[in-house]
């Protein structure tokens, strides 16, 4: 479990704590372990990989010198987390791995972007600092980046929000979330993927659900709910998913749109869900 005094956590009583072994796992931050489990995460897809020059060590080096030049700034001292988490950067070396077959050294700067450089100026990554911060910080990062993977800085700006979704999809498993202020398309530019997604695959089938949530919102609107069977015996009921499992089985996208409007039963719900 996570410490007590972590968000929507509460302290086990003594009594209970008196029923278990305590031990407390520490955060990995030895830079020897970080690289061996980071050379571990990249070389999982080398043997399929056809991108012979490929190279586990020399990657997962320049993520941990990129990680040391980050936490020395002066700037991100001043963050709540001011310095990269181990799960961050695996989330970056599954990026790599998942974009052998393009340019090596162009996955490595668009996944620092992706798990870091993007969180700059939100909640716990200065967001109550001067925006001429961020902005240095971002520019000297983007810069060392650069030097470590010897790429042109001309050939890694100007991502645009689709290629920014399109991205995140690759680091996989995990679902993207995308934030911003109202009225900048954030749906529309999922649904414009996946009409791109649709015509790729020459789907006829709907690929895009959208469910919009609300303060409203329970977990059967999401899941499904025991329903009686058309045509059936009296008192005869069968289970029937609701659009947030069902669209996955039929291969289509969800699109849960508001989020954090909904309440917290429902994303709880929602967070074990996506757990698996």
């Amino acid at each position: 479990m996570n410490p007590g005094d972590d968000f929507g956590k509460r302290e086990l009583s003594p009594a209970l704590r008196n029923r278990f072994t305590k031990i407390w796992v520490p955060l990995v931050s030895d830079p020897k372990d970080r690289f061996a489990i980071y050379c571990d995460c990249l070389s999982r897809k080398l043997k399929s990989s056809t991108c012979a020059s490929f190279s586990p060590a020399e990657w997962a080096a320049h993520i941990i010198s990129f990680s040391e030049y980050y936490s020395k700034s002066p700037i991100s001292a001043q963050f709540s987390a001011c310095e990269l988490s181990l799960q961050d950067c695996l989330a970056w070396c599954g990026f790599i791995s998942s974009c052998l077959t393009s340019s090596l050294a162009l996955s490595f700067v668009h996944g620092a972007q992706m798990t870091f450089l993007d969180c700059l100026g939100t909640a716990g990554f200065g967001q109550d600092l001067p925006a001429s911060h961020i902005l240095k910080l971002r520019r000297s990062c983007l810069s060392y980046l650069h030097d470590l993977a010897n790429v042109s800085l001309e050939n890694s700006e100007g991502l645009s929000g689709v290629t920014h979704v399109d991205e995140g999809l690759k680091i996989v498993p995990k679902a993207v979330l995308l934030e911003g202020k109202p009225g900048v398309s954030k749906a529309r530019i999922v649904e414009a993927l996946a009409k791109l997604q649709e015509n790729a695959s020459c789907h006829s089938h709907k690929r895009l659900q959208r469910i919009n949530l609300s303060d409203q919102t329970d977990l059967l609107n999401l899941f499904g709910a025991d329903a009686p069977v058309e045509g059936g015996s009296p008192g005869q009921f069968e289970w029937k998913d609701a659009t947030f499992l069902d669209a996955p089985q039929k291969g289509d996208w969800d699109l849960l749109d508001e989020m954090n409007l909904a309440p917290q039963t429902a994303l709880e719900g929602l967070n074990g869900c996506l757990d698996y």
